[in-house]
């Protein structure tokens, strides 16, 4: 469903953003659909899964069609499911071999103790490492943090929603 098909149930605009976090990358990535007088009517989240090489038109793709689901079916729905069976880590290394990703590793070691989560640092062959431990949840519980659903029908906007319907912070097209 494109623009001039959602044009007929009231959205004027989409518009997408995302959250990013220092230990995952992309955390999350959501659309909103706006109306011509700037009300948010649907909002669709798509979660990156700690497996997941990140691809920009997979996330907005997910999120506009649950934005698409939840404008149709006029429904809040697909509550976030923190509590999974099935749980996995995966290890995600820094190498700090300059100024730059040396200081991205310790803002991402920073991040994975705020979290509580396993690093450690090592050397091999002369070259500096972190190493990070992330747990399958990880992705969920931030998400959690700003969202219940994801799938909402004229939900209210985040601060950060309000200001990319305002037109005051740019919002990734």
């Amino acid at each position: 469903m494109d623009i001039s098909d959602l044009k007929q149930h009231g959205v004027a605009n989409i518009k997408y953003y995302y959250e990013k976090s220092n230990i995952l990358s992309n955390v999350y990535t959501v659309c909103l659909f706006i109306s011509p007088d700037k009300e948010l009517l649907a909002r669709g989240i798509s979660i990156c899964s700690v497996m997941d090489q990140h691809k920009k038109s997979d996330g907005r793709k997910k999120s506009k069609d649950r934005a698409i689901k939840a404008l149709m079916e006029k429904v809040t729905q697909l509550p976030i499911n923190s509590n999974r069976e099935k749980f996995f880590e995966v290890k995600n290394t820094f190498k700090m071999i300059d100024e730059k990703t040396t200081e991205y590793a310790k803002k991402a070691q920073d991040e994975a103790s705020l979290n509580r989560l396993s690093y450690h640092e090592y050397n091999h062959n002369g070259t500096n490492y972190i190493q990070i431990t992330v747990p399958s949840w990880l992705p969920i519980a931030f998400t959690e943090v700003d969202f219940s659903h994801k799938s909402y029908f004229k939900p209210i906007p985040t601060d950060k929603e309000k200001s990319i319907i305002k037109g005051k912070e740019k919002e990734v097209v």
